[in-house]
């Protein structure tokens, strides 16, 4: 775990500030809702043209999987499980001007930044695998006089990032730094086609991984007259252009050799692929919006304040139509095509214009303008899995059908404004958190009507989202394993046995997970108040299954994490483990559900996550006291590298010393019968208490002089007993409970114990 550097010293991160409801004017917030996803402040937009002949497939930038139902949430990394007290910052020079979180999706593997806020401690550059939440890996990044800054794409293996003065290139297998290129005064960097575009203010580049000016290096004079705070950025990148600037205006050059396109600055640049951009320009008296073609060609200007609508989820040559704000035209000729009724349109989602108020959202269609549906759900769109748009408002999320208009889901989430695509699902971003939602459908197809026709009809007919109690229980399968303070933690993959879907509604199911037939948890769950609602597998998109989370407290668990697989964190307790084949889950009712024999996937989460077990159940087929002799032997044997490694040898405190037959007290002064399970509880709550904590069995242990001991001690080390003891007195343990302990399999007993007096 990183705690600090030692070195140069840097400026200071100050704190991030905590989550408030922002307050503007309904002028203001209509500016906000207008531009939110032409002046994006923290999001690089590269546009990249795919070479496909299939119509069905997804755009570039749209979720990978579809959300039917609303989402529960998967795994979840802390910026705590790379630096204690750190925040997770998304790595653009904007993000870090106000401390937003977010990360960079590269598909199977998530990139952010954590820094240590009030410290001149270096930023940590931070791997997470999309699929499980691990930490890939860490390293450092430079941050002065260049904030971090990386690409959205690899090129090689390598990602590049804009640290201190140059441009860094990361090996994506280890996070190693590969090399680096100096790089002048530049804030972003992009991969296009094989090449590296660097940007800033007054320069830009395009080059290789050896040379970032090989293709060409260009300097501007500037002069932004568009209204604008200039403190936020417009950067994108295409085949034909590439654009850097403020909000209130950007360059615009000819991707090919710099050259500008046009001699003044654009706000809300927005590309059509396969046919050009447009953009407003500004003087200090007027508005206009300039059509420029692929070649660079200017072909007209359109008066007024409107803003050119930013076509996001668009494939190249989909449409020969651009808007400027109700208004549809021709690219080549300009004709206008259509007038839409109601205010300006903010986006284009594949054959879906949309405009998006403070108080409700309209969908037209993009080749008649008629009106297809109006919605009184708001918020700023931040993503679409091509059959819904997900908008954040405040605490909310809404999904809302681009068929129908309909509310298709809410999900009351913390943080939902920083949403974004994350693998095959999308990730929500906290300074403290991101945590990962996975798709409730199945891949995603074309963005719009388009691709939700070609399924709508079986979906329809089967009655996706009408589901029916089914007669045996649903397969579950274990996917991941963490800790809380009040116990285990499973997160599992469930699916209903029926074609139907299914209705879980029971008030004692008996959950078992198993590993290599030894039992790792088994507990009793309450499904009554919250029916576990499956989706059906007779549908287009079958085989679709949910995430849950259940928890074990002590007594119903005997398996830790680091037991179990390999861990994806720093500490022995709160590390979280992928499942591995060979665990599996029992499950059996046992009593009758008390929900509905049928009804329809609710649309509003009223899911408790994670379910807490009622009671324990006992371990499969085996007492609990061999299964917890077998946990003890397994968390000692799982704790073993890691105390040889970094305990032995040095101080450190002991907790506890027990073994079975020792009539003794608990912490808690409990006159205690010690047999294994009594062990194994104790051994567990002290784990959880303190994350550090190990175990090791006295018989492999030469300081140890008795045998037949399951010794816990806490995992920090300490220069001399002194100090051990001291650890003891800070966590205000009894003193015969705790003291200094030396461990070692290389020398005797002796001199090896210090008693706290």
């Amino acid at each position: 775990m990183i705690r600090g550097n030692t070195g140069e010293v840097r400026r200071g991160f100050p704190e991030p500030p905590p989550p408030t409801v922002a307050r503007f004017s309904r002028a203001t917030l209509v500016f906000l809702v207008a531009s939110a996803l032409m002046l994006t402040c923290s999001v690089v937009v590269v546009f990249f043209t795919r070479h496909t002949t299939d119509s069905g497939d997804p755009s570039a930038g749209q979720l990978r999987g579809t959300y039917p139902t609303v989402p529960a949430q998967g795994w979840t990394v802390d910026a705590d499980d790379v630096v204690t007290g750190g925040k997770f910052v998304r790595p653009d020079p904007t993000s870090y001007q106000y401390l937003q979180p977010g990360f960079i999706d590269l598909g199977d593997t998530l990139i952010s930044t954590v820094i240590l806020p009030r410290t001149d401690m270096t930023p940590v550059l931070v791997a997470i695998d999309s699929r499980t939440g691990a930490l890939r890996w860490q390293t450092p990044i430079d941050s002065y006089p260049s904030r971090p800054s990386c690409a959205t794409q690899t090129i090689g293996g390598l990602l590049p990032c804009i640290g201190g003065e140059s441009v860094q290139f990361f090996r994506m297998s280890d996070g190693r730094l590969d090399h680096t290129l100096a790089a002048g005064d530049v804030s972003r960097v992009e991969v296009i086609d094989g090449d590296i575009v660097t940007a800033g203010y007054r320069e830009m580049s395009r080059g290789t991984t050896e040379d970032l000016t090989a293709r060409w290096h260009k300097t501007y004079t500037i002069d932004p007259l568009c209204p604008g705070s200039g403190d936020s950025q417009q950067f994108g990148v295409s085949r034909r252009f590439v654009y850097f600037g403020s909000d209130a205006g950007a360059v615009v050059a000819d991707a090919t050799d710099g050259r500008r396109v046009i001699d003044s600055e654009l706000q809300g640049v927005a590309i059509y692929p396969g046919f050009g951009l447009i953009g407003r320009r500004c003087t200090r008296s007027t508005m206009e919006s300039v059509v420029v073609d692929e070649t660079g060609r200017q072909l007209r200007t359109h008066d007024g304040r409107s803003w050119p609508a930013a076509p996001w989820l668009v494939r190249p040559d989909e449409d020969d139509t651009y808007i400027v704000g109700r208004t549809a035209y021709d690219f080549a000729t300009g004709a206008g095509q259509w007038t839409a009724s109601g205010r300006e349109i903010n986006h284009i989602v594949g054959d879906i214009a949309i405009s998006n108020s403070l108080d409700a959202i309209t969908g037209y269609d993009r080749r008649t303008g008629a009106t297809l549906w109006t919605s009184a759900a708001s918020g700023i769109i931040v993503a679409s899995d091509g059959e819904r748009i997900l908008l954040a408002d405040q605490n909310i999320l809404t999904a809302v059908d681009l068929r129908t208009g309909r509310s298709a889901w809410v999900l009351h989430n913390p943080a939902s404004s920083h949403v974004e695509p994350a693998g095959q699902g999308f990730a929500v971003a906290t300074v403290d958190r991101i945590s990962h939602y996975p798709p409730t459908g199945g891949l995603a197809e074309a963005p719009g009507t388009a691709g939700t026709q070609q399924k709508s009809g079986l979906d329809a007919a089967a009655g996706s989202r009408q589901v029916t109690k089914c007669g045996s229980v649903p397969t579950i399968r274990p996917v991941e394993y963490r800790t809380d303070s009040g116990g285990l933690i499973v997160k599992a993959e469930i699916k209903a046995t029926c074609p139907g879907g299914d209705i879980v509604s029971s008030d004692r199911m008996r959950i078992t997970v198993t590993a290599s037939g030894q039992t790792v948890a088994s507990g009793y769950f309450d499904f009554a108040d919250t029916p576990m609602y499956l989706p059906r597998t007779d549908t287009a998109s079958g085989g679709v299954t949910i995430t849950r989370e259940f928890k074990y407290p002590v007594g119903s668990f005997w398996r830790l994490p680091n037991s179990l697989g390999p861990s994806s964190g720093t500490s022995s307790a709160t590390s979280t483990v992928t499942a591995a084949s060979d665990q599996l889950v029992e499950c059996e009712e046992q009593s009758q559900g008390h929900g509905p024999g049928s009804a329809e996937i609710p649309a509003t989460s009223t899911v408790v996550s994670p379910l807490a077990a009622t009671a324990a159940a006992p371990p499969s087929r085996i007492d609990t006291e061999a299964a917890s002799l077998d946990a003890l032997r397994a968390q000692a044997d799982a704790d073993r590298p890691f105390v040889a490694a970094r305990l032995a040898d040095r101080w450190v405190a002991q907790l506890s010393a027990k073994r079975p037959g020792l009539v003794a007290p608990d912490v808690d002064g409990r006159m205690v019968q010690w047999n294994a399970t009594e062990i194994l509880n104790q051994h567990l709550r002290l784990r959880l208490m303190y994350p550090d904590v190990r175990l090791v069995w006295s018989d492999e242990w030469r300081t140890f002089d008795l045998d037949g001991w399951w010794v816990t001690i806490a995992g920090v080390t300490f220069a001399d007993p002194d100090a051990a003891n001291g650890w003891c007195d800070g966590h205000g343990i009894a003193v015969d409970e705790c003291f200094a302990k030396l461990v070692s399999d290389t020398r005797g007993p002796s001199g090896t114990t210090a008693y706290r007096r």
